[in-house]
């Protein structure tokens, strides 16, 4: 992908339709993803402290739930967390790659960048400060409000890297491969 930094008259806009359906494609992949994590996450917790709370330490004094929690195992967290900081760090240096090819300001990208990876810090620490620190409903939601702005995070730069390849001013302009243009990408 980097390939492109090299291209003087690269812009998303001005990329083959192969490329832009591509974009768009995993751009609605990513988002589906993203809302399926919401929905799973409101399923489990009401997008609550309170119910953070008990999706980590359980419930089982709690009279009338509608399902019995145990509280998470370090085991269970691990492989929970292991999974997620993995596959979340590459969706996030995909995502932020295509970012960085929009002609948004250096100043909003790299702010961005830094959103999103501090977002991608909290999701992976602080579900640990709920289950195993003091004061967990700061922890949890300190959790939720990591969730959140990895979301809109995600939400803006899929909408700025959308605006880019399909709306742009530059829509009239020749898209690269041209012969004229140069090497075929």
């Amino acid at each position: 992908m980097t390939q492109y930094y090299a291209l003087p008259k690269f812009s998303l806009n001005r990329s083959r339709p192969s490329i832009k359906v591509l974009i768009t494609l995993f751009l609605i992949g990513t988002l589906l993803a993203t809302w399926l994590s919401v929905y799973t996450l409101h399923h489990r917790t009401g997008l609550t402290v309170r119910g953070v709370v008990q999706y980590y330490l359980g419930n089982e004094g709690v009279v009338g739930a509608a399902e019995i929690l145990f509280p998470k195992s370090s085991g269970e967290m691990l492989e929970f967390f292991h999974i997620h900081a993995f596959t979340l760090l590459l969706l996030m240096f995909i995502l932020c790659h295509f970012v960085a090819l929009t002609t948004v300001s250096e100043a909003r990208k790299i702010m961005n960048f830094t959103l999103t990876f501090l977002s991608w810090l909290g999701m992976m620490v602080f579900p640990w400060g709920v289950r195993f620190g003091a004061s967990p409903s700061r922890w949890a939601g300190a959790a939720l409000c990591s969730g959140f702005v990895f979301l809109a995070v995600t939400a803006v730069g899929s909408a700025a890297v959308l605006w880019e390849v399909w709306i742009s001013p530059l829509g009239d302009a020749k898209a690269l491969g041209d012969p004229e243009d140069g090497p075929d990408l």
